[in-house]
């Protein structure tokens, strides 16, 4: 039995601005497809939005049109799903344990940039095999889950709708609906970005809604409601599925009203880069952060400010007032900075210059340490710099890492952050001013230091992040975890403000019930790959513990269903795929366990590609090329081989050994044990050419 054959390919494209989802006329360089008709339903349920995005696009052309599909997702949203109709056939995508495939090319092979600028840091990405005919549509459905971003009791919910730089198309319909649950009470919920917008309110449900003909797409759909605020309040909630831990998500906040008198005053020094890389707009972009940073300190604050290439030079010889005279000569001193073309960085002295400058230990000390380079003077080994760095740090100072462009020190930068209570953030050039500004107005205000957090009876476990932040004003302590046992629990947050010890206590309840607030193992999932991907970050992925994480990320995106940079969308099991004409359970148990063929990679590609499997143990293998139509182009191996992980090339070639043409080519692989018993795996590649 064959059907209809689909590939699809999620595609991770680094970039700055937003829009709507897009089709790729793949057959012509530069030319798109936009949507007629959107629909967006959302359910926000505390803070966790999921968003369901349907839309409409149909060929006007008079010839069938080769599609990929784009969305941009932001960098904090995972997907969850994704359906697309077609001929009135409806069809469901799987989630497989395979890198995406991360092409994005014009015919001929150049780059897309005016796609990749347009989808932004980590769009979703699907290429259909199947083209769409003319006068014919397509629906596609989309469903992702993000954690809505918090700030004094604020919390704004977009739809990327803008069109930035392509050419806008009126939309013939665009439809929003909005509901927002909350344990905490309700104050208000706007329109930010449209008007027109109907809303409607009580104490813990608000809705909005949208309905629009005509509409040119040329910002984003931005709500904001607002929730009441308490003395540093507790807000827990919790789902217990059958036979297994609980999850849990918890928010704490800060009273956002504390006084100037109470709020911890700090000691900021701002470490810049100017070696020779940083020449243009990466040191323009560093000096206007800086003035940032600089001309937002609080009074009760000290500062100073150090630059560094091969030589260092600090600003002052110590910390000093952030009084109004000394912030206006610090920026007249941080305007006249410069990179000089070739000179290096040395990244081990300019940091322990920074760290000497603090000697209390019970203030708030933080270093923002600016580099878009590698350390090439001085001390070069980076466990050798860690080792000075972490031995110097000996007033619990937080260092703050921005890694400017790609060449960068991974490894080192993200150790630096992790290893003195800070983040590392890796930006393009673009990005730096607006990230270091916004990242600055969150932590001019620290109020509570040093966090520790306990549950007694002590029935939590795998909690994430692993490293908890200081709260700040007007902020959120997020954490996410696992419980063994329903029922009341004591729950203890304590830290320091200066010398000052604080402890707080609630009373919380992990539920019993399997049927509330559903969205939060996902949200776990997702917190404890993001702490994998900082450990993979300080291995790397080539060493065997960096191995061991990706295979745990691969097995939480596929149980919790979210992706990953490890895990794509794929076909659901069709035509030579399922020639029995097996469900997608059947075939489950018809394959044995450790039998896997993986998707080839590089894919599409051209001139040669590679594809991969694991044998479970000793058999006789079969690997056979087809084209679209079902016709023998190749078989690639005959042989016995044992059992573990094999790779082979194909470089494009039939029997003859000539190349063959562009398009869809389907690859299988017949495997026969010792026992005799036989079994098939098959998937589909792209030849670009």
């Amino acid at each position: 039995m064959k059907k209809t054959l689909f590939l699809f390919l999620l595609v991770l494209l680094p970039s700055l601005t937003f829009g709507a989802g897009i089709i790729k006329n793949t057959e012509h360089s530069y030319t798109y497809l936009r949507p007629h008709s959107i629909q967006v339903d959302v359910e926000i349920n505390n803070q966790v939005s999921i968003t369901t995005v349907k839309e409409t696009y149909k060929n006007k052309g008079a010839v069938p049109l080769f599609m990929k599909y784009g969305f941009p997702l932001d960098i904090n949203a995972s997907a969850t799903e994704f359906i697309w109709t077609m001929n009135g056939v409806a069809l469901k995508a799987v989630l497989t344990g395979q890198a995406p495939d991360t092409t994005a090319a014009n015919p001929g092979g150049s780059v897309d940039y005016i796609l990749k600028e347009y989808l932004g840091e980590s769009p979703f990405y699907f290429s259909f095999s199947d083209s769409l005919p003319p006068d014919s549509s397509i629906i596609i459905q989309l469903t992702y889950i993000e954690l809505l971003k918090y700030s004094a009791g604020e919390i704004y919910y977009t739809f990327p709708l803008d069109a930035k730089g392509l050419e806008q198309t009126t939309l013939n319909k665009f439809t929003v609906n909005v509901n927002i649950n909350s344990e905490r009470t309700l104050e208000n919920i706007e329109a930010v970005s449209h008007s027109g917008i109907q809303t409607n309110i009580s104490a813990h449900n608000a809705t909005a809604s949208y309905n629009t003909s005509n509409l040119n797409p040329d910002k984003d759909f931005t709500i904001k409601y607002t929730v009441s605020q308490k003395d540093l309040g507790v807000f827990l909630l919790s789902t217990k599925p059958q036979d297994e831990d609980g999850f849990f998500i918890m928010l704490a906040e800060p009273d956002p009203k504390t006084g100037q008198s109470e709020i911890l005053s700090k000691n900021f020094i701002f470490v810049m880069d100017l070696s020779g890389s940083m020449s243009g707009i990466k040191v323009q972009q560093a000096r206007e952060a800086a003035v940032y940073c600089l001309t937002h300190l609080n009074t009760r604050d000290k500062f100073n400010i150090i630059t560094f290439r091969d030589v260092i030079t600090k600003y002052k010889s110590g910390l000093i007032d952030a009084s109004p005279g000394e912030i206006q000569d610090a920026i007249n001193f941080v305007n006249q900075q410069y990179a000089i073309k070739g000179a290096t960085t040395n990244i081990n002295d300019a940091l322990l210059s920074a760290l000497s400058q603090f000697n209390d230990p019970n203030a708030a000390n933080i270093i923002i340490f600016l580099t878009d380079g590698r350390a090439s003077v001085g001390e070069q080994n980076s466990d050798a710099i860690l080792h000075n760095i972490g031995t110097a740090n000996t007033t619990h100072t937080q260092i703050y890492v921005f890694g400017i462009g790609s060449d960068v020190e991974r490894y080192l930068l993200t150790s630096l952050s992790e290893q003195n209570n800070g983040i590392t953030e890796y930006l393009e050039n673009e990005e730096v001013n607006e990230k270091i500004s916004e990242f600055f107005y969150k932590i001019r205000d620290p109020l509570i230091q040093d966090i520790n957090i306990t549950f007694s009876p002590n029935v939590v476990n795998e909690t994430y992040p692993m490293n908890l932040m200081d709260i700040y004003v007007g902020e959120q302590l997020v954490l996410l975890g696992r419980y063994t046992t329903p029922g009341d629990v004591l729950l203890s947050l304590s830290g320091r403000r200066y010398d000052e010890p604080l402890d707080y206590t609630y009373n919380v309840n992990f539920t019993a019930a399997a049927d509330t607030n559903y969205f939060i193992p996902k949200m776990w999932a997702k917190e404890k790959i993001n702490a994998l991907l900082i450990l993979i970050d300080l291995v790397g992925e080539d060493s065997n513990p960096g191995r061991e994480y990706i295979k745990e990320i691969i097995r939480l995106s596929l149980k919790y269903g979210i992706t990953t940079k490890y895990t794509s969308f794929e076909e659901p099991a069709t035509g030579i795929d399922n020639e029995d004409g097996l469900t997608e359970d059947e075939q489950g148990q018809k394959t044995p366990q450790g039998f896997i063929l993986h998707q080839n990679y590089p894919n599409p590609f051209n001139p040669v590609t590679t594809i991969s499997f694991s044998l479970p143990e000793n058999g006789y293998v079969l690997i056979k090329i087809y084209d679209i139509t079902g016709r023998l182009v190749k078989v690639l191996i005959a042989n016995q081989l044992s059992g573990g992980v094999h790779q082979f090339a194909w470089d494009g070639s039939d029997s003859n050994g000539q190349p063959v043409a562009a398009g869809i080519y389907i690859y299988q692989v017949e495997f026969t044990n010792m026992k005799g018993e036989t079994f098939i795996r098959t998937k589909k590649m792209s030849l670009v050419k």
